[in-house]
């Protein structure tokens, strides 16, 4: 090899090395389920479509999972509301801007912070269907576009406790729902939880249907995590796999 080549080759190692790889948006570590995943630039364009209505009601759940108490967690109600105005989630609000300006940013990402922005005081906030009773939740069946919404508020709801949870990053992840995006199918066990719930108790809100199905997941969780403990060699010991 030539004396004039080694030079060279050093030279672009080092720019390579100065370089260093693109920066990109941090991974949460918590588990999304629903459309959150989906690009920003996709909820600009879906504004006023039935995709819309989708990424809207899954937005509307988040919040309300930031929101809610969750005794079985431990967690009270968050000092830091995050209610939400009808306006706030129209061409002219700021997710909107926001997402248009930056079109490959992560949907859950803007709507994290978002909601963390100093927001004037919401006299009538939205709170999607999570609002509405169990009854119209189990009027529409399997496959149908409503039944499509109210799991994209619960999948949002989900994320929201997710983010919150402690102990784990799961309350429910994609693998329990099998629901990472709007064409897989979910798995039919914790759903059909939710639907035996809103049968008996018609009246209930679909939210509370929602935080009744998270409470029992997270139960089942913590015996699971458990029982792995005691199975765990007497050599290993925490943080050390």
């Amino acid at each position: 090899m030539s004396r004039h080549v080694l030079p060279l080759l050093f030279t672009l190692l080092l720019a390579a090395c100065a370089t260093g790889p693109v920066a990109q948006e941090p991974v949460p570590p918590w588990s999304v389920v629903g459309v959150g995943n989906a690009r920003c630039q996709d909820y600009s364009a879906s504004l006023g479509q039935p995709a819309g209505q989708r990424l809207r009601e899954w937005v509307l759940g988040y919040a309300a999972g930031l929101d809610a108490p969750a005794p079985y967690m431990g967690l009270g109600a968050n000092p830091g509301a995050h209610p939400v105005a009808a306006d706030e989630l129209g061409a002219q609000g700021w997710l909107a801007q926001h997402c248009a300006a930056n079109p490959e940013r992560p949907l859950h990402l803007a709507v994290r912070q978002w909601l963390s922005e100093p927001r004037p005081a919401v006299a009538k906030p939205v709170t999607g269907l999570g609002g509405q009773p169990c009854s119209d939740y189990n009027a529409h069946g399997d496959g149908t576009p409503e039944r499509a919404l109210y799991e994209q508020w619960m999948l949002g709801f989900i994320t929201g406790l997710n983010a919150r949870a402690p102990y784990t990053s799961a309350v429910l992840s994609g693998a329990d729902l099998n629901a990472d995006d709007l064409w897989r199918p979910y798995d039919p066990k914790p759903l059909q939880r939710l639907t035996d719930y809103c049968r008996e108790q018609p009246q209930a809100t679909f939210q509370a249907a929602v935080e009744r199905l998270a409470a029992r997941e997270y139960w089942e969780l913590q015996i699971r995590e458990r029982r792995e403990n005691r199975r765990r060699p007497f050599w290993i010991f925490p943080g050390s796999d």
